[in-house]
C-alpha cells in the first residue's frame, strides 16, 4: 500500500494580540468551500479536477490542524475575541464539520466503487488464465489463449 509522508504543521505566529480569529474563519470558509468543489467532482467523476485541489486541501488542512494545536495548547488565546466573531466561527466550523461528512461519504462509496471494478478485473483475469493441469498421461489440455470478454462499462 502506498504510505502518504507525514507533513510538517506549518509555524503559526500568534501575534501580541491573540489569535487571529478572521484568519482562522478564512481558512475554515475555504477548505470547507474546497470540500465542497471536491463532493462535486466526485458526484461527476472528475478526476482531473480532483487531483488539482489536492495540494490547496492539503494546505489548508495543515493550517487548521495548526490552528486547532495552537488554540489546545493555549486555550486562553481567543479570550479576546469578539462574541459574535466565535459565534460565526462556531458556524463556520459545523459547517465544515457537515461538509466533511458529505465528503467522506462521498469519497468511501467512490473508493468501495473503485475496489469492486479491481476485484472484477482481478476476478476475471484468474478466470480465463489459470494455470494448466496435466492428466494422468502427463498431456494438458490447454487451449490457445483466447481473448478475455472484459466489459468495463458494466456495473460492478
Amino acid at each position: 500500500m502506498h504510505q502518504i509522508p507525514k507533513q510538517e504543521l506549518p509555524h503559526i505566529e500568534v501575534p501580541p494580540g491573540g489569535m487571529d480569529i478572521d484568519e482562522m474563519m478564512d481558512v475554515t470558509a475555504r477548505l470547507a468551500d474546497l470540500l465542497e468543489e471536491e463532493t462535486r467532482c466526485l458526484r461527476a467523476m472528475e478526476m482531473d479536477a480532483l487531483a488539482k485541489l489536492h495540494e490547496k486541501k492539503l494546505e489548508l488542512t495543515l493550517m487548521l490542524e495548526g490552528y486547532q494545536k495552537l488554540l489546545k495548547s493555549k486555550p486562553d488565546l481567543l479570550k479576546g475575541a469578539d462574541a459574535e466573531k466565535l459565534d460565526e466561527f462556531a458556524r463556520l466550523s459545523e459547517d465544515l464539520t457537515e461538509v466533511l461528512e458529505e465528503n467522506f461519504r462521498r469519497t468511501a462509496v467512490a473508493r468501495a466503487v473503485n475496489q469492486r471494478v479491481m476485484q472484477t478485473i482481478v476476478d476475471t483475469i484468474s478466470e480465463h488464465h489459470r494455470p494448466a493441469t496435466y492428466n494422468r498421461y502427463g498431456t494438458n489440455h490447454v487451449q490457445a489463449d483466447m481473448p478475455m470478454p472484459l466489459n468495463l462499462n458494466q456495473k460492478a
